[in-house]
């Protein structure tokens, strides 16, 4: 390596971790305003942050840690809990309109993006037309056809709006460097989230309750004979963080150790929240990972052998984190049991289909064609539990069809795009895993989890447009180190 390119890469590295100080003493600061001082200075802070993200050349820092405010790791907002005494601030209009912190920066995000001189074409630019201009026929006949109050129409208009971070996303990361700075600053959470894990563990408790936050109504979930199972920490966050760092790992020469270890933090983190779909799909992509990167395994031992200590010296040393543990991978293992009697997959899937899914698919059975849309009807029937069904209650055959298109638009490129490279090509490696991360994306939507839809949490939709924009940069990447002029990935 010349002089000057270990300079290059050594300033590269002093940024990176400057930025990671950066991001780390916002969310701290962050915190220490909502916790600490009056309310009016959490005003204070947003409107400033507004205004400094305005200003600033490092949108991908902004838009970094705008996405963290809406995973909320730790739980320390209470994104979703509008009389937790401690979250982020809330702006109210008039009554019954409001604009809550995420809020108000996705709009401050969307203004910047579309007042900047830099814009970009997706190459999916078509289904997803599509899909807008079919939720606009479906806004317009909530509203005069199908019957929708203002508290719905907000309500669902805020989460719909969410999805001007196509527009954002794409046009504040300006070109492959911002986009792989954005994913370096959402590295360091992944071991953040893994630490709240542990502590949660050998404790009992949340680690955000050190705050006294008040009542946790919401976060703890009993699900496992009386056991406390870890929940809330934000599987969007580990679950992009996971992708992108295998991926990334596959264009270094030697591997980054660092990379492989914010891959395999990730990989158990979600295995300590014991919920057995994220398990499968995090599996799935592990599992393709290992079988295209066999040369990459010895490289995993040593961040392996890290994890395991850990992991051994926890539950060994404390009798709760061991029964814990125990019932967690009784829960995650019981999806290889789906059928049997009595198994927790079995029983747990019995009871969404006599509990849950009858007004879903009443809602289905009235509306087929068209869906429910933003209507009081849909607030009244959706539930994000059922997954596809779901969807189709929402947006009806029609609408599905839509969805339809686009998931095999975007299959169809990747595997296009696959085509043009060697088997021993690092992009090919990486485009294999896109694509069994987004069929592990279909699984959990057909299954159990609403992963595609026109109003799902903020967070969702967030993950959705940055995955997406993650995928065709890498694309646009492999062009352009291979030189390949012409490619059409519809």
């Amino acid at each position: 390596m010349t002089t000057q390119a270990l300079t290059i890469e050594t300033t590269t590295i002093n940024e990176r971790i400057k930025d990671c100080a950066t991001i780390l003493f916002i969310f701290i600061s962050t915190i220490f305003v909502v916790y600490v001082l009056p309310k009016p200075v959490g005003h204070l802070l947003v409107i400033s942050v507004s205004i400094v993200f305005f200003k600033s050349k490092k949108d991908y820092l902004w838009l970094a840690y705008f996405f963290i405010l809406l995973i909320d790791p730790g739980n320390f907002f209470f994104n979703n809990d509008l009389t937790a005494p401690f979250r982020l601030p809330l702006f109210t209009l008039s009554a019954g309109i409001s604009l809550s912190t995420n809020d108000i920066f996705m709009l401050a995000a969307f203004v910047k993006a579309i007042t900047s001189k830099h814009k970009y074409r997706y190459i999916l630019s078509r289904p997803i037309i599509f899909i807008f201009i079919y939720s606009i026929l479906l806004l317009i006949l909530s509203l005069l056809i199908y019957g929708t109050s203002l508290g719905t129409l907000t309500f669902y208009l805020r989460k719909f709006l969410f999805y001007s971070y196509f527009i954002s996303i794409s046009f504040l990361l300006k070109n492959w460097e911002e986009m792989v700075k954005f994913f370096y600053l959402l590295f360091p959470f992944v071991f953040m989230v893994f630490f709240f894990g542990i502590y949660f563990y050998m404790t009992g408790d949340y680690f955000v309750q050190l705050f006294n936050p008040g009542p946790l109504r919401d976060i703890f979930l009993i699900s496992m004979e009386g056991v406390k199972r870890w929940n809330g920490i934000g599987v969007e966050l580990l679950l992009i963080c996971f992708i992108t760092s295998l991926s990334l790992s596959v264009l270094k020469k030697n591997h980054s150790n660092y990379l492989i270890l914010v891959g395999l933090f990730s990989y158990f983190t979600i295995l300590l929240t014991a919920t057995r779909i994220w398990f499968v799909v995090f599996t799935l992509i592990l599992l393709m990972f290992l079988y295209k990167s066999k040369r990459i395994l010895s490289k995993m031992m040593v961040p392996l052998s890290l994890l395991l200590i850990i992991l051994i010296l926890v539950i060994n040393f404390n009798p709760r984190v061991s029964y814990s543990f125990t019932k967690s991978a009784e829960r995650v293992t019981s999806v290889f049991e789906l059928g049997e009697q009595g198994s927790l997959s079995t029983q747990q899937i019995k009871h969404k289909i006599e509990n849950r899914m009858p007004k879903v698919m009443k809602a289905i059975a009235e509306n087929p064609f068209f869906g429910w849309g933003f209507s009081d009807r849909a607030r009244s029937s959706l539930d994000d539990d059922v997954g596809n069904f779901s969807l189709v209650a929402q947006v009806g055959i029609f609408g599905f069809t839509l969805f339809l298109y686009f998931w095999l638009n975007y299959l169809r490129m990747m595997f296009k795009i696959k085509g043009l490279f060697s088997k021993d090509s690092p992009y090919r490696t990486i485009f294999l895993i896109l694509i069994f991360a987004f069929l592990g994306f279909l699984i959990a939507h057909f299954t159990t989890h609403q992963f595609f839809g026109l109003t799902l949490m903020e967070v969702t939709i967030y993950f959705t447009c940055i995955y997406i924009f993650l995928s065709e940069c890498f694309i646009r990447r492999a062009l352009k180190v291979n030189a390949i002029k012409k490619f059409r990935g519809e």
